[in-house]
């Protein structure tokens, strides 16, 4: 963490609200742990933001992504069979044994399971639903007004606001 007093920020219009950067941390969490900690010592939050710097977006695959994907399909399949089922007994179609109230769900789960699996096969290569772009900072400052933009900055270097591990 480090306590600085540096550039404010403007409004898009070039006009309106002035806000100083007050502290910056390495992580959003350890930001958000700060205008907590000021919030407490009853600084109005309505006149804090926290802002990132030096974004970046960094795409990945969601943890697990295919896996989930693939249970989805399969769980959907399983719902539209158990749906043809409700359907056939509604209209009473002579379900009288077991058999079809067991097979409806298995081959709607299998059919659902088999159409993702044909589905990953022609997304290889391209970006797919289940991956995701994350965003990311080099830093996060705590801006506040002008007004109170001093007093939140000795608050948290009094008080030993600080990055924390991670």
């Amino acid at each position: 963490m480090s306590v600085r007093r540096s550039s404010s920020l403007r409004g898009q219009d070039g006009a309106g609200y002035h806000r100083d950067v007050v502290a910056s941390f390495s992580s959003y969490l350890e930001a958000e742990h700060a205008v907590d900690y000021l919030v407490e010592r009853r600084f109005p939050l309505q006149r804090m933001a926290i802002v990132g710097q030096g974004l970046r977006l960094v795409p990945g695959e969601v943890p697990g992504g295919r896996a989930v994907r693939a249970l989805e399909a399969g769980l959907a399949g399983a719902v539209v069979g158990g749906l043809a089922l409700l359907v056939a007994a509604l209209l009473d179609f002579g379900i009288g044994d077991g058999g079809l109230t067991y097979a409806a769900p298995t081959t709607g789960a299998v059919c659902g399971l088999l159409g993702a699996l044909a589905a990953e096969v022609t997304a290889i290569g391209r970006r797919v639903p289940g991956s995701e772009i994350r965003l990311f900072a080099d830093r996060y400052d705590i801006v506040a007004d002008v007004g109170i933009a001093d007093a939140a900055a000795t608050a948290i270097d009094d008080g030993q606001v600080q990055d924390g591990p991670g």
